[in-house]
């Protein structure tokens, strides 16, 4: 074969292995997925989807401890794009890593600050990191750009109960009856 064909069919075969270990993954075979994943991670250690699919995979077959060492040095790195940090939020959420998905929403909330979705889940994140401070903050942020949304008002309300700010959470409690 010419040296175009070997490397298509190089091409080929790294695809194909990519696209294996993503159907593990999404097939909860997780076992099964850690060995390819991490010899397509020493393949391509940049690949940030595919160390995330890794740390998953750890979390899933309880592996807490290399998932999180994992999970932070991919929140370590600058430069991560809306949609990396969406999908590194979304792992580290399910994996039950709420401080870190809190983490990861929070920086894509900065990055698009009119976004519901991403204020939404950085509210989430807090709230099941039992973040009450910063989600009063965040849940009073996320109501400013989905003042209609009933989670929105709830999320606020809840920050405020927990901080022993009844009259607070009153008021937001009725400020989402009049919305």
């Amino acid at each position: 074969l010419a040296a175009e064909e070997l490397e298509a069919r190089a091409e080929a075969e790294r695809a194909m292995e990519e696209s294996l270990a993503e159907l593990l993954v999404l097939t909860e075979r997780f076992a099964e997925a850690e060995p390819l994943l991490r010899a397509l991670v020493e393949r391509d250690p940049h690949d940030l989807e595919l160390r995330a699919d890794l740390a998953a995979a750890l979390a899933a077959q309880g592996r807490h401890a290399e998932a999180r060492s994992l999970y932070a040095a991919l929140l370590s790195e600058a430069g991560l794009e809306s949609t990396q940090l969406f999908e590194l939020g979304v792992g580290l959420f399910r994996a039950g890593e709420y401080r870190q998905a809190a983490d990861a929403f929070g920086r894509l909330a900065r990055l698009q600050p009119w976004s519901r979705d991403a204020w939404f889940n950085y509210a989430n994140a807090l709230f099941a990191a039992e973040a009450w401070a910063e989600l009063a903050q965040a849940g009073e942020r996320l109501v400013e750009v989905d003042p209609l949304g009933e989670s929105a008002h709830l999320l606020a309300a809840r920050a405020a109960l927990e901080l022993g700010d009844r009259e607070g959470a009153l008021r937001r409690l009725q400020a989402l009856d009049a919305a």
